[in-house]
């Protein structure tokens, strides 16, 4: 059946599996040199329950090695160093990761912090980290132990002594009382302790290995000759436990009501208590060298164990699930292992920090047989039974149901060009779209099918139609049907450019594109046109699907276009729950939920009209999906198609529903930074003004945005990109402002509490009463020299005076008003001048390159302008460039900024945006200066209709600064209006 016939169907959201309890074993891949990969299932285990059956059911049905969704944080992401030791999060909710050898790591979800010994640290070896009740963060380094006030480190022994106290745990009861663990015993430190009082040393001559905390304020000390219990009193008394075998013991882990655990080098891991253990495991799991232990909260019963070789394993009663490098981590080696505030697990390892998300999604890698990053056009399922791939410029991926998987390329006769889609032949095998002809594959039969004369070459999306139709939508040549050997082109309504084709239940044969809506067409019957009198929200169509209800839907670029049975039109946007509103797809699952792909994720709608919303966090290989990129097999399986193709498992583990922090970490005005003020007075005209904030939240942190307003300026909320953790302001005027900020997580949490900040920007000092009051007075002392001489006329000069000063006083303020405006707009039409725009740039690529993110800019110019200044007179040019910035600025994207760069030149900046969608946002703009109703008859260049050219360039990592990517953009502008000047029609140019 094609995959655009069916409804499709998904397994039940209601299940919340993770991959750690998946049933039948964990999934790998046995590879050879062969261009087959047979991935094949090890250490079979039955399903444990109904939740268990239906899972292995719905998605183990396929084996395969896709991996949790794992973030690995190394020295390239701003991790000091790689070898991490411990993980802490403090009572603000900064991650702090110790290493062995860079230092410690501050971590807000979106940037890293360094402290090392230039902030006071004794040494760059840390070896242990620990909280104090109050909060305060103490840490053992291979130097001495050290605790953290304010932005430093302060070494709690002298210099020297500290140098011969190496530390290998430590372990704060409280600010007051800090237990330190050495290699030759346990040491005691209190504040306040003069150089040269005796060491409060325990277990003298032993060395210390772990620390922990047990009831009734006792502490756990691991040592190289077992476990004791450190008791308090006058003196701390350290008693001895029993039934441990003899050696170091390297982590204990006190659970009331549960067991103590201890793991003990080369004997294992044991649970019990003083005088009676018992060994956890075997040599196989998790062996005889455990690191860390760490109880989840949410399950108490469940541990994590962390070993120095095998990676980590979760053990849940009898049953042991294994992590190692096969499922992502970077090491095998994991000696820290924390739970933060949320329920993100994150792993030390000896080669970086992981976090470990939810498993709704399991993304296919290049262990799998799939190319690795690369994007998918179009999925479909072969008569057979086998799942096909358009895997763009990596071919074509076939997955057989045993899971096989075989890739096809130009070695097997494949078009040596980007695969654009496929489709499912009823015949037998597959049709392939590519921009150099058709393919058919049969088994493992390739073949490059010759079309009719004049038929169009570069293919851009299919549909097998009954009765031997083929359907062929392109890029520039519009659509045409291949039957029984014969071509026959579609002419209009159906434009140029075809993005979308879908076959309804009725038969209509549903067609879409860039810039001139969607058409459905019938046998024997007048097409059926949607557009602007429609209520389509835009002409560019990606997506249309029938749901079972018959409610027909479009995928825009400005959301999704909905008509049901009834014939009601509504739109779902971004105002309606979408995270973003550029829909690329639409498909329904068995249980009525209707799913949208977007650019910032996948969103799922119930039929009680919940959202979800599925991102990166929850096992999709990227936020932003794809055109086609959505396939639901004959089995309900439910393939989201991304930077790679990942597979639905089950609705994710929520996350817990506490309120995301939202801390102020700096403000910047101009050149000079304050940290963390409460208040600020700026100088009048001093700025920009940044507030750069913090909201660490680790759930989705790429998603996580910041809700601000500056009241005095305005009363309504903004909302900042996802990511986007510095706010800015232009120059203020004077006045009493107050900034608010509020953090918003991907699932919906919001903070509690703002963060607020007062802003006080006093008059200019010609402006201030007090100046006012010093004219006044001295014009009062003249008038009183003179009194006796003119009476009469005193009051009139003195009332004159009051009133010149009072005008004056007004008018200054209202030219403040108009210079800080005119400072960052164009006065003719009202968009940011060049100084602004360019800003936005500079801003958006430090945002870019900071984050990874797309970034594209372009050159705009009105084609013909010269000649209407030239005609009509300078007041019509400056009409005309008035209407084209107004209509551009509606038909751009909320997140852009539009401004005029010079004469009839504008330059757009468009953050998030690849090259593809930048060219989607250009092809709006032009559409947009189209429609533009000009003063005077017959003005372009050519006829009655305004054009303009657009050069499009897109940042990447050789591009130093804005200056060169403005530059790249003006070139290729250039090369637009060449390629207009040798085109006999008068159509708009892009060129990127």
């Amino acid at each position: 059946m094609s995959h655009r016939e069916c409804a499709g169907r998904v397994a039940d959201g209601s299940l919340t599996p993770d991959v750690r309890d998946l049933p039948g074993g964990r999934l790998v891949a046995a590879r050879d040199s062969a261009p087959e990969c047979s991935l094949r299932r090890l250490c079979p285990r039955p399903a444990h329950g109904v939740a268990g059956l239906l899972l292995f059911a719905a998605a183990a049905s396929v084996a395969h090695a896709t991996r949790l969704p794992l973030r690995v944080y190394t020295p390239r992401e701003g991790l000091p160093q790689s070898q991490v030791s411990v993980v802490l999060q403090d009572r603000e909710g900064f991650l702090w990761v110790a290493t062995r050898a860079g230092g410690i790591g501050r971590f807000d979800a979106h940037g890293w912090t360094a402290f090392d010994t230039s902030s006071g640290l004794p040494s760059a070896g840390v070896e242990a980290l620990d909280m104090s009740p109050a909060g305060t963060i103490f840490a053992g380094t291979n130097g001495g132990p050290a605790r953290r006030q304010g932005s430093s480190w302060i070494p709690l022994f002298p210099a020297g002594e500290g140098t011969q106290l190496p530390v290998t745990a430590i372990l704060a009861v409280s600010d007051e009382l800090v237990w330190i663990g050495t290699r030759a015993g346990l040491r005691a430190w209190r504040p306040g302790e003069e150089p040269g009082t005796p060491a409060r040393t325990i277990l003298s001559g032993s060395r210390v290995t772990c620390l922990a905390r047990a009831g009734a304020g006792s502490v756990w000390v691991g040592t190289a000759t077992g476990l004791f219990r450190l008791d308090p009193g006058q003196p701390w008394r350290a008693v001895p436990i029993a039934g441990l075998p003899p050696g170091d013991v390297r982590a204990v882990l006190d659970r009331p009501g549960r067991g103590l655990l201890v793991a003990v080098e080369g004997a294992g891991l044991f649970v019990g208590g003083p005088g009676s253990f018992s060994r956890v495991g075997d040599d196989a799991r998790p062996g005889r060298v455990v690191r860390s232990l760490l109880a989840e909260t949410d399950e108490p019963d469940a541990v994590w164990v962390g070993t120095d070789d095998r990676g980590a394993y979760r053990w849940a009663g009898d049953r042991w699930t294994r992590l190692s490098q096969q499922d992502g981590l970077p090491d095998a080696s994991v000696a820290a292992l924390y739970e933060d505030r949320e329920g993100v697990l994150w792993i030390g390892t000896g080669n970086g920090l992981v976090k470990r998300g939810s498993a709704a999604f399991a993304t296919f890698t290049s262990a799998d047989g799939f190319p690795e990053g690369g994007r998918t056009y179009g999925m479909t399922e072969s008569p057979d039974g086998d799942l096909w791939f358009a895997a763009y410029k990596d071919g074509v991926v076939r997955m057989r149901p045993d899971g096989t998987i075989r890739r096809y390329g130009p070695a097997d006769g494949l078009p040596a060009s980007p695969v654009n889609d496929i489709e499912a032949d009823p015949a037998g095998g597959v049709w392939v779209a590519t921009r150099l002809g058709l393919a058919h594959i049969d088994g493992d039969r390739v073949r490059r099918l010759k079309l009719p004369p004049g038929a169009p070459v570069a293919h851009r999306v299919l549909l097998a139609a009954p009765g031997g139709d083929l359907y062929i939508g392109t890029f520039h040549e519009g659509l045409v049907v291949v039957r029984g050997g014969g071509l026959r082109r579609v002419g209009r309504p159906v434009g140029s450019v075809v993005a979308a084709l879908y076959r309804a239940r009725d038969g209509t044969v549903w067609c879409g594109g860039e810039g001139w809506g969607a058409v459905g067409l019938r046998a024997g019957g007048e097409p059926i046109v949607l557009g602007a009198a429609e209520r389509l929200p835009s002409g560019q169509v990606n997506g249309i699907f029938e749901d079972s209800r018959g409610t027909l839907w479009i995928a825009t670029e400005r959301g999704a276009w909905r008509k049901d049975a009834s014939g009601e039109v509504s739109i779902l946007d971004r105002s309606s729950g979408l995270p973003d509103s550029y829909v690329y797809w639409v498909a329904e699952g068995p249980d009525g939920a209707m799913w949208f792909g977007t650019n910032h994720g996948a969103a799922r709608l119930d039929a009680q009209g919940r959202w979800d919303v599925f991102t990166s966090r929850d096992g999709l290989a990227s936020d932003e999906c794809n055109e086609d990129g959505v396939f639901i097999d004959s089995r309900g399986r439910l393939f989201i198609a991304t930077e790679g193709v990942s597979m639905f498992l089950g609705s994710r583990q929520p996350t817990r529903s506490l309120p995301p922090p939202i801390l102020l970490e700096r403000v910047r005005i101009g050149d000079r930074t304050l940290e963390r003020p409460a208040q600020l007075e700026v100088g009048p005209g001093q700025g920009p003004l940044a507030f750069v904030l913090a909201a660490p939240s680790f759930a989705c942190e790429s998603a996580t945005r910041i809700r601000y307003r500056l009241t005095g300026l305005s009363e309504s909320w903004s909302l900042s990109e996802p990511g986007q953790l510095e706010i800015n302001f232009g120059g203020l005027g004077s006045g009493r402002y107050r900034f608010e900020a509020l953090a918003v997580t991907g699932d919906g949490r919001v903070s509690d509490l703002p963060v607020t900040v007062a802003v006080r920007v006093p008059p200019r000092w010609y402006s201030s009463p007090a100046f006012i009051a010093i004219a006044v007075a001295l014009g009062g002392l003249g008038v009183a020299m003179v009194v006796k001489v003119r009476e009469r006329n005193l009051e009139a000069r003195r009332v004159k005076l009051a009133a010149q000063v009072a005008a004056r006083t007004e008018e200054l303020r209202q030219a403040n008003e108009r210079l800080a405006e005119l400072a960052i707009r164009d006065d003719l039409t009202g968009l940011p001048n060049r100084r602004a725009v360019l800003e936005r740039l500079r801003e958006a690529m430090s945002s870019a390159r900071r984050h990874e993110r797309d970034l594209a800019v372009a050159m705009i110019d009105v084609d013909g302008f010269k000649r209407i200044n030239d005609v009509h007179g300078h007041e019509v040019g400056d009409v005309v460039l008035q209407r084209i910035g107004a209509a551009m600025r509606q038909g751009q994207r909320q997140e852009d900024t539009l401004g005029r760069y010079g004469g009839d030149e504008f330059l757009a900046v468009m953050p998030g945006c690849n090259e593809s969608a930048a060219v989607h946002v250009a092809a709006r703009l032009r559409q947009a200066v189209a429609a533009v109703e000009v003063p005077e008859a017959n003005i372009g260049a050519g006829g009655s209709t305004l054009s303009i050219s657009v050069g499009i360039a897109v940042f990447d990592a050789t591009v130093a600064d804005e200056r060169e990517l403005v530059r790249r953009a003006d070139d290729l502008l250039y090369r637009a209006k060449t390629m207009r000047a040798h085109r006999s029609d008068n159509g708009d140019h892009l060129a990127g």
